[in-house]
């Protein structure tokens, strides 16, 4: 009873990740509901230091980096000016969004960008015993990881699940994950 009820709010919670859920005993078709391919994402894009200082100072300037993320725009080492990297990346990427990043000291302008992102869908595992191997058998969890899911006819009689095989037969793709190992609902097929 504590296993189907674990089972149970596992769907429930998981509702963004499956679309049929069921006693232990049933199948669990584990899906993800992302369906957009394209999506809105920060990218982060170089900002050339030396173009911002010839076009705010003059051709005779030039970029210098002084340490750090510091930089300076100088013709020599009495002559220097400021950089504004807002100003850089507003006039370089249209963007007044800027990251340092310190592990590479270096500048960023960060730009939002339509990007692809692959598309996660269900993994139908109650499917893939069926083909496998036959009729009779059905999916089911029998623990709490995502590689607790086995096909059955009953206690005695369980073989494996290949979730990239399912998602070749399903998908037509070898490519699959899981989102958390802890949930045996986080497969899915990325395609």
């Amino acid at each position: 009873m504590k296993r189907t009820l674990t089972l149970i709010a596992a769907c429930l919670a998981s509702l963004a990740l499956t679309t049929a859920c069921g006693t232990p005993e049933q199948a669990c078709t584990v899906a993800d509901s992302s369906t957009t391919e394209w999506r809105t994402q920060d990218v982060r894009k170089g900002v050339n230091m030396d173009s911002y200082c010839k076009r705010q100072y003059g051709q005779q300037f030039y970029a210098k980096h002084t340490g750090g993320g510091a930089w300076t725009c100088q013709t020599d080492d009495h002559n220097r000016r400021p950089i504004s990297v807002v100003q850089a990346c507003t006039w370089q990427q249209n963007t007044n969004r800027v990251v340092f990043d310190q592990a590479q000291l270096a500048w960023y302008c960060l730009v939002s960008e339509q990007v692809w992102v692959p598309v996660r869908v269900g993994v139908n595992m109650d499917a893939y015993c069926k083909r496998q191997y036959g009729q009779a058998f059905a999916s089911k969890v029998i623990g709490a990881t995502v590689g607790d899911w086995v096909c059955q006819t009953s206690d005695h009689d369980r073989r494996p699940i290949s979730v990239k095989q399912a998602c070749i037969w399903q998908q037509n793709t070898e490519r699959h994950g899981f989102t958390d190992r802890n949930n045996p609902l986080s497969w899915y097929c990325e395609r």
